[in-house]
């Protein structure tokens, strides 16, 4: 079987976030989680389907993506467009190779957001590093939250004083101003989560995200045939 992080690893801290976006290219014309819902549902009218890019089946991305399409009733009028990576999802909007896409929020970061448009982020609440863009709720666009967290671990049955001891250092490190410095540089999100918090959220957003990864294991099993 594949490794679990919650049964295989302890989780010691959270140190950042990656919070996924929704992006279209600027000729598109879609500037709201709701434009791009009416621009779905007209091209299915006509018989035809909006495409969309994310950085691979299975990423975090494409489950964003997905969990907002089915909540909004959507999803089988549309097409995914995997991709390699963020930068390869990021060239297919530029180019003006799909209709919309989710990409990490970094992908917007050097400038990029100026050559396309981010329309929300599918987050709780607005990313630290890049904080000027709004989220699927403020927007009132219902979608599932899919900030994927950084956490650091350590193999299971690692003894607990040496886990509150990298906790605490952890702790400091992102606390650090220099650290700070070097992860907004690169449109990274820096959050701590202490062992315990960061287990119990990770447990929540598990359960949150149940639906949505069955609907991609079922799509996933269902093109392999």
């Amino acid at each position: 079987r594949g490794m679990n992080v919650f049964d295989d690893f302890e989780m010691i801290a959270q140190i950042g976030v990656n919070n996924a976006m929704l992006a279209a290219p600027k000729k598109s014309g879609f500037k709201t989680p709701q434009d791009v819902i009416a621009g779905i549902k007209k091209a299915h009218a006509e018989g035809k389907k909006l495409r969309w890019a994310s950085t691979g089946r299975g990423s975090f991305t494409t489950l964003a993506m997905i969990a907002w399409l089915n909540k909004n009733g959507v999803y089988e009028m549309t097409q995914d467009i995997p991709f390699k990576g963020g930068t390869k999802a990021r060239a297919a909007i530029l180019g003006d190779n799909v209709d919309f896409a989710a990409l990490g929020l970094n992908n917007a970061a050097g400038g990029y957001d100026e050559k396309f448009d981010v329309i929300a982020t599918f987050s709780d609440r607005r990313d630290p590093a890049q904080p000027k863009f709004p989220t699927m709720g403020e927007l009132k666009s219902p979608y599932v939250a899919m900030d994927t967290p950084l956490v650091v671990t350590v193999p299971k049955g690692t003894p607990k004083a040496i886990i509150a001891k990298l906790e605490e250092a952890i702790k400091k490190s992102t606390e650090d101003p220099e650290f700070k410095a070097r992860a907004a540089k690169s449109g990274q999100a820096v959050i701590y989560r202490g062992s315990e918090e960061i287990k119990a959220f990770m447990a929540k957003q598990k359960k949150e995200w149940a639906d949505t990864i069955k609907i991609v294991r079922e799509r996933i099993a269902k093109a392999k045939k």
